[in-house]
């Protein structure tokens, strides 16, 4: 049953495709007819032609600056992306090693407080021999 919803699917995409196809025909056979009609009259502006084509050149021109600039923009975001990594990393092991000197820390405080406590534990035996 799949097989033949899909053929059905197919067949009439084939249909819509073929359609367009005869619509696209249509208009280009009605655009020659409108260019055969001008160029028989005269009426076609080949001077207005020739001042949009230099407009598109420089709107050409335009385009490949502003996607040499996007680029250029878009290299800079990368290159501020990689340091922003490597400062974020350096972050990260500078929070590190000052939770393990902490840690350290906070055990050389624990060692003291016990050679401390065990200084003052032996006076207390002494005390009750």
């Amino acid at each position: 049953m799949a097989s033949q919803g899909e053929l059905a699917e197919a067949q009439a995409a084939t249909g819509k495709a073929q359609a367009r196809l005869v619509e696209q025909e249509r208009e280009i056979a009605t655009k020659e007819g409108e260019v055969a009609s001008l160029l028989a009259a005269d009426a076609l502006d080949f001077a207005g032609w020739r001042i949009a084509l230099a407009v598109l050149g420089d709107l050409s021109t335009i385009g490949e600056i502003v996607t040499a600039e996007t680029r250029d923009c878009e290299r800079q975001e990368a290159e501020r992306r990689e340091q922003w990594r490597q400062e974020y990393a350096r972050e990260e092991q500078a929070t590190a090693l000052l939770r393990k000197i902490s840690r350290r820390m906070a055990e050389k405080r624990d060692d003291a407080a016990m050679l401390e406590v065990t200084s003052l534990h032996p006076r207390s035996d002494r005390s009750e021999a």
